[in-house]
């Protein structure tokens, strides 16, 4: 993918992306951060990301695993601080 097409990839996708991300995280601040994230995890690949092959895929699937990398963290977190016992 050239970057020109994938900022044309990228204008096309972002607010649906990030739309999707906040129905799934319920916090739109985070799906904006992880769709950011994934985006230019995309770009540093862009030239080996297959437009054929859905790109706005790929990118949901990294922007959908970070969301749920950050969740884990705030949960384990949380449990850590309530075994602590003060």
């Amino acid at each position: 993918m050239t970057d020109e097409e994938f900022a044309a990839f990228y204008a096309r996708a972002v607010r649906r992306l990030t739309g999707q991300l906040y129905v799934m995280t319920g916090d739109f601040h985070e799906a904006q951060d992880v769709v950011q994230e994934a985006f230019a995890r995309a770009w540093a690949r862009r030239h080996r990301i297959d437009q054929d092959l859905g790109p706005e895929a790929w990118v949901r699937t990294v922007a959908w695993r970070l969301a749920v990398s950050r969740w884990r963290r705030v949960v384990r977190g949380q449990r850590a601080w309530r075994r602590r016992g003060d």
